[in-house]
């Protein structure tokens, strides 16, 4: 893991929030690879992001993170989902704030919750299967990564993108 965060949220804070289906619109050529049996039925998240209001942790958990831009996102895996090895173009986030190069983008996942049997992460070649809660892991640019949830449980992650003006 990359470093930790203080644990400043309880479950009901991200669990009840009205999460929206995304089927893997992520915009990147690598996806289609996966746009067959048994995979297509598979690719996807539920989301929760602004503008939608933030959970009050949210704030506590941006001042942990130095930069001029800092956007978040819930993530939600149902059991049995995946979001295969890709790479971000980060569209919206270039275009709202100007950005022209997405290498100058760092993105980070909070893990919300202790791993559970099944959960998993992978950047390019190293793969997370035992977090505990307030774990960071992070990548710049379009860095491979992908979410797994082989288990029974929901995977909750909370997403931050930063950058620098």
């Amino acid at each position: 893991m990359t470093t930790k965060i203080k644990v400043c949220w309880e479950p009901e804070e991200y669990i009840d929030l009205d999460y929206t289906l995304n089927l893997g619109g992520y915009g990147d050529e690598i996806f289609k690879q996966y746009m067959h049996e048994p995979y297509k039925n598979s690719i996807s998240n539920d989301v929760y992001a602004l503008p939608n209001p933030m959970p009050k942790f949210v704030d506590e958990v941006m001042n942990n993170f130095k930069y001029d831009i800092v956007g978040v996102a819930f993530n939600r895996t149902p059991p049995g989902c995946i979001l295969p090895l890709h790479g971000d173009h980060y569209t919206n986030f270039l275009k709202a704030y100007n950005i022209n190069d997405i290498n100058k983008i760092h993105r980070y996942i909070l893990f919300l919750e202790d791993a559970k049997l099944g959960h998993m992460m992978q950047i390019e070649k190293k793969v997370y299967a035992d977090w505990k809660a307030g774990d960071l892991v992070d990548w710049w640019g379009d860095s491979l990564h992908a979410a797994y949830n082989m288990g029974i449980e929901h995977r909750y992650t909370l997403q931050i993108t930063c950058s620098n003006k």
